[in-house]
């Protein structure tokens, strides 16, 4: 009897090959699994259910050592202090409601978003309180009794306890002795001394603020924004100024491009601008001096539509583009930007995926070291190590759409709903319900293709409870191939001390399925099968 041992599972989820030629390490399916340090096969991270927040905030975003949430209605409040709640009211409208946080960035010491709501306009807002020594034009100082205040510039306060607004100076004057009671209503006012407030909402109200969806901070100092055929940027260390000459200014991004012109995402790689399109993506090398941007490189034929998908990747930034994921990366001996098919294995699951209308982010997953690209209640999850050389695809199913997600002091928290969760090794159900671990291989011919082999038993190693069937292919009494499965076997831990399993089959080549669903730890770290080879057909 000959004895063959599967446990190296180093390529997770690779459909490049067919059924038929893949190797024994490259998966068919690799569902709610992931490939370990140690090339075997574990069971993913679950989300815990940790709060469940008042109605009335959209997304999850990390900024300033907080969990961030986002709300156009002042009635609404958090009473949890591991959140922060945005107010980021409609400019022009009180029935207006936020619908999606676009991008949040940590600028100077607060937060500056691209904020969507239900008519589909987005406006940019930098949620900067300010203080008594910030210049008027470009942050609101807090209120001062007895002081004179202009029309000009324009001027902004806000209250000297923040209430989500700030505070136009309309009418000059000299404030009161004591404080004004603040309205909370957008446009309404209140006489402060011989000085009239009005209360506006932090948007930025530059003209030259490009209020899209997709911002990135630059290292220096500066906010970048795409807009149409260019990028625009503010002036160094001032969010709300995207005016001042020789400081902000624009990138004519359209004018290096062949066919299509706008752009739609920026991001950051290493220390250069990537500004992506639908069918490329330029570099532009950032310097304080605006006339100093320059254009470093163009990589055709490659791009994105989906401005939250690229994230990093030790060194390379991966990014979905409409032909799968790719990556960006830069040539180490040659200090040459290129992009690199590493989501080819995953290829033909994933295309069918995209549609109009889809809205992928991503997230990378320090506890697991992972890149994770959400599309609704699926998470295509991209396992790196260098060190344990592991680049290895996985599909990861929820049992709802995961709305937001967001990584605070190396932790992974999701949100769904008004459920926040925080995703963890240790747990091992989502909520109240265990995902579906499947593990299916491709055909194994046990190094003999086209013999006959009788299969008389197998071990499996690991940890948990799972079942085991076997796809196959045969030939009947007449010569003719056929395929079946067999029915599952449940096997629990390290079966390899005792007696073999038996599985009895007499086949050309077969395809162990392993299923597991419980709220326990999993893992399969070995499968063994005892055989004899009859000869070629």
């Amino acid at each position: 009897m000959t004895q063959i041992v599967f446990d190296k599972f180093s390529s997770g989820l690779d459909r490049r090959k067919s059924r038929d030629t893949a190797g024994a390490d490259a998966l068919y399916q690799l569902k709610n699994a992931q490939v370990t340090a140690g090339h075997e096969l574990s069971k993913r991270s679950c989300a815990a259910l940790q709060d469940t927040l008042e109605a009335g905030t959209v997304a999850l975003r990390s900024g300033l050592g907080k969990l961030n949430v986002f709300t156009s209605s002042f009635a609404v409040a958090v009473g949890n202090p591991a959140y922060r709640v945005c107010f980021v009211p409609h400019p022009t409208s009180t029935i207006r409601t936020l619908s999606k946080v676009h991008s949040v960035e940590a600028f100077r010491g607060y937060l500056y978003a691209a904020c969507e709501y239900d008519d589909g306009s987005v406006f940019h807002h930098y949620l900067d309180p300010g203080s008594a020594s910030a210049t008027p034009r470009f942050a609101s100082p807090k209120w001062i009794a007895l002081t004179a205040y202009a029309t000009t510039s324009p001027h902004f306060v806000t209250p000297i306890t923040p209430n989500g607004w700030r505070y136009q100076c309309t009418t000059g004057g000299t404030s009161a002795a004591g404080e004004p009671t603040w309205p909370t209503t957008l446009d309404a006012t209140v006489v402060d001394g011989t000085v009239t407030w009005t209360c506006r909402s932090f948007r930025v109200v530059d003209a030259n603020c490009p209020n899209t969806k997709s911002i990135a901070k630059g290292g220096l100092g500066k906010i970048f924004a795409i807009a149409g055929e260019v990028v625009r940027f503010c002036a160094g260390a001032a969010g709300r100024d995207w005016t001042t000459a020789s400081d902000a200014g624009f990138l004519a991004t359209g004018t290096h491009q062949d066919d299509s012109s706008d752009a739609l995402a920026v991001g950051l790689f290493k220390s250069i601008l990537a500004v992506y399109f639908a069918d490329a993506i330029q570099l532009w090398t950032l310097d304080p001096d605006p006339a100093k941007i320059v254009l470093r490189d163009i990589i055709s034929n490659t791009g994105t539509r989906f401005p939250r998908s690229p994230g990093q990747v030790s060194q390379d930034t991966l990014y979905l583009s409409d032909n799968g994921f790719r990556s960006l990366q830069l040539s180490e001996n040659f200090d040459q930007l290129q992009d690199n098919d590493l989501g080819a294995p995953v290829d033909s699951l994933v295309k069918p995926l995209i549609i109009d209308g889809l809205a992928p982010y991503s997230e990378w997953y320090p506890q697991a070291g992972q890149f994770w690209c959400v599309l609704g209640e699926t998470v295509w999850a991209f396992t790196y190590s260098r060190t344990s050389k592991v680049n290895a695809w996985s599909e990861l199913r929820f049992p709802w759409a995961v709305d937001d997600m967001t990584v605070l002091n190396g932790k992974l928290y999701a949100r769904q709903g008004n459920d926040v969760y925080l995703v963890d090794e240790n747990a091992h159900q989502d909520g109240t319900e265990p995902p579906e671990v499947i593990i299916e291989f491709p055909f194994l011919d046990f190094k003999a293709p086209g013999d006959l082999k009788i299969i008389q038993g197998m071990d499996f190693s690991g940890a948990g409870t799972c079942e085991i069937s076997f796809k196959y292919r045969s030939v009947d009494i007449a010569g003719n191939l056929t395929e079946g499965e067999t029915d599952p076997l449940t096997v629990t831990g390290n079966t390899m001390p005792g007696v073999m399993t038996p599985v009895e089959l007499c086949v050309v080549a077969l395809a162990p399925r392993i299923r597991h669903k419980a709220n326990e730890a999993f893992r399969l770290s070995r499968l063994a099968f005892y055989y004899e080879t009859l000869g070629a057909l």
